[in-house]
């Protein structure tokens, strides 16, 4: 499952850069992977999620804004977006 993606802002010395940290449930562990800037793609989520879970035949889910379990796929990434 996916449980959410977060933009963190980082500044080091003179230069600054964005990050996301990808949160996903796996076999009831907690996984918090760090995204380069400008890699939140669903390709990059589901690149991902398939190293978790190599040769699971897992299907990628997240909660909706109504707590609904939602199949992520690339027409729902950007809902997955808008509720994480």
């Amino acid at each position: 499952q996916v449980l959410g993606a977060r933009t963190l802002h980082y500044k080091h010395c003179c230069c600054a850069f964005m990050a996301t940290v990808l949160k996903l449930r796996f076999q009831e562990q907690i996984h918090r992977i760090v995204l380069p800037e400008g890699e939140l793609t669903f390709e990059a989520v589901i690149a991902v999620a398939s190293r978790l879970g190599a040769g699971c035949g897992f299907t990628p889910k997240y909660r909706d804004e109504e707590g609904d379990l939602c199949t992520l796929c690339s027409l729902s990434f950007s809902d997955f977006l808008a509720v994480s």
